[in-house]
């Protein structure tokens, strides 16, 4: 079994937090270190500095996946810079010329809500809530006043 001294994972911390913070699994983090997923465990167990690298970074991951999931399904305003034409006038040779110019200007831009992450972040977090009513009817029977004289008339 490798060692945690001999592989140098003290000095791999930050790379494993990388790693962890970019949703890599304790699987994809043992396969970049040559080690066994067993291995990862039991480093976890025994090392803190180790254990914490791995957990904090994946719930920040975490964190930040849900906030960026929340945005996406309420709305969100970006800033963003636009090339717009300026056209300005210039006295050349006693005559008035036109000389257009491209200016860069910030613009901030209103993203509408997703409502299909709206939907999946309601039925993720409310599953009672969201619920889909229609998968749970089988049939509907639907009469209406002349179906009695209809199946007389058929005999």
């Amino acid at each position: 079994m490798a060692k945690y001294e001999e592989l140098n994972i003290a000095n791999k911390l930050k790379a494993i937090a990388g790693w962890a913070k970019n949703g890599a699994s304790k699987a994809d983090i043992a396969q970049k270190l040559g080690v066994s997923v067993r291995q990862v465990t039991m480093w976890e167990k025994s090392h803190d500095d180790f254990a914490m690298a791995l957990r904090n970074n994946s719930e920040v991951a975490d964190g930040e996946l849900l906030a960026t999931a929340f945005d996406c399904a309420t709305g969100y305003y970006v800033e963003e810079e636009d090339a717009i034409k300026v056209k300005s006038y210039e006295e050349v040779a006693g005559k008035a010329m036109a000389v257009e110019k491209v200016k860069k200007v910030k613009v901030k831009k209103y993203i509408p809500p997703n409502n299909t992450m709206a939907m999946f972040m309601l039925k993720s977090r409310f599953s009672e809530y969201g619920e889909d009513k229609s998968a749970k009817v089988d049939k509907v029977i639907i009469k209406s006043e002349f179906d009695d004289e209809l199946e007389e008339l058929s005999k």
